[in-house]
């Protein structure tokens, strides 16, 4: 029994700790056919059946941590975009474009938006689905304002404010007693 089996399990030790500091998995794939390495040098095998042992687990190992990580980012990637579901984002009257869609801010970033049904109009939106840098909008929980009801709005608020004695707010008057 040759001491090179030891070679092969303190290599496969090295890796497995680089491995648990980089967190890449592949690494993982290459302790395992050190290990299997290690195992056949172990049961006195010959350096090429060390090595074909090694390469063959190696390969096996690197294919299977493709697929956990294929299936562990995409499971994430769903799990982030339910966060948007159901939150608003509103739509203004020039993003909107000819084709039907919209460009809007969410979340500090432009996105490309998109009615369920029909095409986007100006609006607050619920966020149906997200689809990679798109929105899906589901229900239109309101129109956009237009320029007649905001004026409208702002004089009302305007008048509300004049009506009180300066340097007093409406709730500062009504605590005052005469």
């Amino acid at each position: 029994m040759s001491s090179i089996y030891i070679a092969w399990f303190v290599t496969a030790l090295i890796l497995i700790i680089i491995e648990i500091n980089i967190m890449s998995f592949y690494l993982m794939a290459l302790a395992l056919g050190a290990l299997a390495g290690g195992i056949a040098a172990w049961m006195d095998g010959t350096f090429t059946a060390q090595a074909m042992t090694a390469g063959i687990v190696t390969i096996i190992a690197a294919s299977l941590s493709f697929v956990l990580r294929k299936k562990l980012r995409t499971s994430r990637d769903k799990s982030n975009n339910v966060l948007d579901i159901g939150q608003r984002v509103t739509v203004q009257p020039a993003s909107i474009r000819e084709d039907g869609s919209a460009r809007v801010t969410y979340r500090g970033a432009q996105w490309e938006a998109f009615a369920s049904e029909g095409p986007v109009s100006a609006g607050i939106w619920i966020i149906s689905a997200v689809n990679g840098t798109q929105l899906i909008l589901g229900q239109k929980v309101c129109e956009y304002p237009s320029q007649n009801k905001s004026d409208t709005l702002s004089s009302d608020l305007q008048s509300a404010n004049t009506d009180q004695p300066q340097g007093q707010s409406k709730a500062a008057s009504s605590d005052v007693p005469n």
